[in-house]
């Protein structure tokens, strides 16, 4: 069956929407780096703890991951090596950030 352009455009932000997960302990950072990303065909996601975190990345499979490294109850290097053992996680692109 043959599609326009424009329908398979609108069936990708429908169905395939990117996500972006931003994993840290403080609101207000999440806040920071939710605003400094481009306005975009993206979803964003947020996680309070490293514990949260990998939950959600377990789940949802984003498309990136913004790690803080220094968070409570699991660190943000504890989320990466567990993401790291699991072969279905391990293409995900993960940036670490600290404060």
């Amino acid at each position: 069956m043959y599609r326009w352009p424009w329908e398979l455009h609108l069936i990708n932000l429908i169905l395939v929407l990117p996500k972006i997960l931003i994993v840290d302990d403080s609101k207000m950072i999440r806040m920071q780096v939710r605003d400094l990303l481009p306005r975009g065909n993206f979803e964003v996601c947020e996680a309070k703890d490293g514990v949260e975190g990998y939950a959600l990345i377990s789940q949802e499979h984003p498309n990136l991951v913004l790690l803080d490294f220094f968070m409570p109850h699991m660190s943000g290097w504890e989320v990466l090596q567990k993401i790291q053992t699991r072969p279905e996680l391990q293409t995900i692109p993960v940036v670490i950030m600290t404060g």
